[in-house]
């Protein structure tokens, strides 16, 4: 547990460039895998764990999930029309059982506190660097507290309210009860989002029962856990036709979603994404970057999340969607015969990845192997 030296390896590229979807241009793109290309020793042959972070103009902003997939594609597949590279970083999408994405939007005309130049970060190391992770997170047995209190009401507004009429307080309009509804409402939805949260610690008791089946009774524990917190698809596309039930099923339980908590209406919070995918199959395929292009434009649709906190109750157009998200393949776990997708949404603000959350407890036990030596 000493040696930790195995969370410094991996291929780290930083290349200055407008990060873009599929209108990116030939010379772009040629740009881009040149110098990947420059950048790469030895290709992944095995899973792996793919981080991005996106750095790009408020003129040029697309959806993150719309960046993955295009810059996916790029460091794998073959494209005549750019050059005659192929299967540059990796051999295929499939490998990709990790991925962590963030899309930071640059205010060229005003100060903004991430003051970068458009660009495109990517880290790649092998998948079982995670799994490693997962196990000595669970070893550790330090768990942190989570915060389980939600308040559905706030009483901030109706203060507000009372004091109208009354002497010394004449100046209260019917905008500044509005003000104070809106506060409410975002003190509400950062609660919730608070609360919905899938930490590291949750999923490590789940994957190590599939490696020790003593621990089945934690399993049993985590995965309900899941269904209190979590918004499930219990199917994975896997023929033709599965791909419209599987949209027609996560509209279905958007719309329960939004209906069970009032609160998560007119959203003014930005929200992250976290994602676990389970598998119908030990050797199933599917490219989880696919999954998440099938989602995240139907929460966009019905939930409606902007990018920004909003203080006002309607959020403009334009400034919805999703800049973070993470998706993990989990162990095949044969309570998901056909395959499911679990997913929370997320405080965007306090985000913190299973890696981030997981490197964090590391390096405190590195400190403490150290102290010990």
């Amino acid at each position: 547990m000493k040696n930790f030296n195995w969370l410094e390896n991996g291929l780290l590229f930083s290349i200055n460039q407008n990060p873009k979807s599929k209108n990116i241009s030939i010379n772009e793109a040629r740009e881009f895998r040149k110098a990947l290309s420059d950048k790469v020793q030895k290709k992944y042959t095995e899973e792996i764990c793919v981080f991005f972070s996106f750095f790009s103009t408020k003129r040029n902003s697309p959806q993150v999930h719309k960046l993955v997939k295009n810059y996916l594609d790029l460091m794998h597949k073959p494209m005549e029309e750019v050059d005659d590279l192929s299967k540059i970083v990796f051999d295929d999408d499939s490998q990709v059982s990790y991925l962590h994405a963030i899309h930071y939007c640059i205010d060229e005309t005003e100060s903004n506190e991430i003051s970068e130049d458009p660009k495109i970060n990517i880290w790649v190391v092998p998948f079982r660097y995670f799994k490693k992770m997962v196990y000595l997170v669970y070893d550790s047995c330090e768990r942190p507290q989570r915060d389980d209190f939600f308040q559905e009401e706030s009483s901030f507004a109706e203060s507000i309210k009372l004091l109208v009429g009354k002497p010394g307080f004449e100046k209260i309009s019917q905008k500044t009860v509005k003000d104070a509804e809106a506060t409410d409402h975002i003190i509400n939805q950062e609660s919730l989002l608070n609360f919905f949260n899938l930490s590291i610690f949750d999923i490590a008791p789940i994957w190590k029962a599939y490696k020790n089946p003593q621990y089945k009774c934690f399993e049993e524990l985590y995965h309900y856990t899941l269904k209190l917190m979590s918004i499930k698809i219990p199917k994975i596309p896997t023929k033709e036709g599965d791909s419209e039930k599987f949209t027609l099923a996560l509209k279905n339980e958007l719309e329960k979603f939004r209906r069970s908590f009032k609160t998560m209406d007119a959203l003014q919070m930005p929200i992250g994404l976290k994602f676990l995918y389970f598998p119908p199959t030990r050797r199933h395929t599917k490219d989880i970057d696919n999954i998440v292009l099938k989602t995240i434009p139907k929460i966009i649709d019905i939930l409606h999340p902007p990018i920004k906190r909003q203080m006002e109750l309607i959020v403009k157009e334009g400034q919805r969607g999703v800049n973070q998200y993470e998706i993990l393949k989990m162990p095949y776990n044969k309570r998901y015969k056909e395959g499911a997708l679990t997913f929370v949404l997320t405080n965007n603000i306090s985000f913190k990845s299973f890696w981030e959350e997981g490197l964090e407890l590391l390096k405190k036990l590195r400190k403490f192997a150290v102290i010990l030596h």
